[in-house]
């Protein structure tokens, strides 16, 4: 925040995570595999995007762009919506950024987006086959859901200080009291009511929606559109997501790439401060880009998500 001091930071937690309301989500044979309508990628009216979402779509990271959309544009600080737009995703979270950012481009808002390790699965594609998911997988994914929750909960394991330890020092460079504390941080979130079930129905959904080919679809046209600039970030140590395949996002956007020496898959935590450096020279060259093409002599940033 330090260096942004006049931008108004919202957070908000994928459906599942942190302290969010889990949803119940019922899977039957009727359920569709890859029901992603297109008012979740191409919404003409946000608030009824909003109410129409199933309970399914809540936990998909599309729906969850939905969400945060729905949240911004309600935000009573920015009455007639921000200016400018700063959007940062990592990992997974970094799709449903991207969800945000071509919604938010299309409405006409300047978007700058910040994609962090970037786990887009697959790759783009205009279109994706939706079916029933049938009696047979919908007992398997019930048996899936139900051994994750029972994994998730066993005594030792997931609320086990070690666990956390162990997970984070594979994901990232941490060490010592820093790895401690990201330690402690990561274990609050498991200690919310439902937390079990939330992430449960997470995966479930995950299995069933594989938006990442969709969304990214989407952000590569909407990248040649004229509002969204798109910056990739990512350590030079990950092993979660691979520089390789970030390198590949960023042939795809035709976007500039950032690596942060001695990072893993979590830089903005690992090295916090080399991270906003990067963050706030991307701002200020797509500032100055931005005069030089308006005649403008600042750009305000005035919304960050």
């Amino acid at each position: 925040m330090a260096q942004l001091p006049s931008a108004l930071l919202l957070c908000p937690d994928q459906v599942g995570f942190g302290l969010t309301r889990r949803p119940s989500l019922e899977i039957h044979r009727q359920l569709r595999r890859n029901d992603l309508p297109a008012h979740l990628l191409r919404p003409k009216d946000q608030a009824s995007a909003l109410d129409s979402l199933t309970p399914l779509q809540m936990y998909t990271l599309s729906g969850n762009a939905v969400i945060a959309n729905a949240l911004l544009n309600s935000e009573p600080l920015l009455p007639s919506g921000p200016s400018s737009l700063l959007v940062i995703g990592h990992s997974m979270g970094a799709i449903t950024a991207a969800a945000v950012a071509v919604s938010q481009a299309r409405q006409g808002t300047v978007v700058n987006l910040i994609l962090e390790s970037p786990a887009f699965l697959t790759n783009p594609t205009k279109h994706l086959k939706s079916s029933t998911i049938g009696a047979v997988t919908a007992l398997s994914l019930r048996f899936q859901r139900a051994f994750l929750r029972l994994v998730l909960q066993l005594p030792g394991l997931t609320y086990n200080r070690r666990f956390w330890e162990r997970g984070l020092s594979v994901a990232s460079q941490l060490d010592g009291e820093a790895l401690k504390r990201q330690v402690l941080r990561y274990r609050w979130p498991s200690l919310s009511v439902r937390w079990a079930y939330g992430l449960s129905n997470f995966v479930t959904a995950r299995l069933i929606t594989m938006e990442d080919a969709l969304v990214l679809h989407e952000l590569i046209e909407a990248s040649m559109e004229g509002n969204l600039r798109v910056l990739i970030v990512t350590g030079d140590q990950d092993k979660v997501v691979p520089v390789g395949r970030s390198k590949f996002l960023q042939k795809l956007l035709q976007c500039d790439l950032e690596l942060i020496e001695g990072c893993g898959h979590i830089a903005h935590e690992e090295d916090p401060e080399r991270f906003a450096e990067l963050v706030a020279r991307f701002l200020k060259a797509q500032a100055m880009e931005t005069d030089g093409l308006s005649g403008k002599k600042e750009l305000s940033t005035s919304g960050t998500m």
